[in-house]
């Protein structure tokens, strides 16, 4: 990988970013790198972004509790100690429900 002058551009295209940047005070060079491929597939269904729409998976609920646990700390750092509290009462619940279907859903592999 070659590093640019702070003047470079980059432009994306498809899986491909293009860098442009000043190689000398005359002239230009163009690098390609390639970009891994996505690792996922994209969520085309909506049906899942309304209310009630999302499985109550372990890793579903593990995505909530890591949502849970930034808001616990920010309410900690700025002093918001009773909503801080309320949160920790409420991760409570979502860890025991975590390992719970954690451990059905191991056994369903097994």
């Amino acid at each position: 990988m070659v590093e640019l002058l702070p003047s470079k551009q980059t432009v994306a295209r498809s899986n491909r970013v293009i860098r442009f940047g000043d190689f000398s005070p005359n002239s230009y060079f163009i690098s390609f790198m390639e970009l891994p491929e996505p690792l996922g597939q994209v969520e085309r269904d909506a049906s899942k972004y309304r209310f009630g729409g999302l499985e109550v998976k372990s890793v579903n609920i593990l995505r909530l509790l890591s949502e849970m646990e930034g808001s616990y700390q920010l309410l900690k750092y700025m002093g918001f100690e009773e909503d801080m509290n309320a949160i920790d009462e409420m991760k409570k619940k979502y860890y025991k429900m975590y390992f719970r279907l954690s451990k059905q859903e191991k056994s369903l592999l097994d």
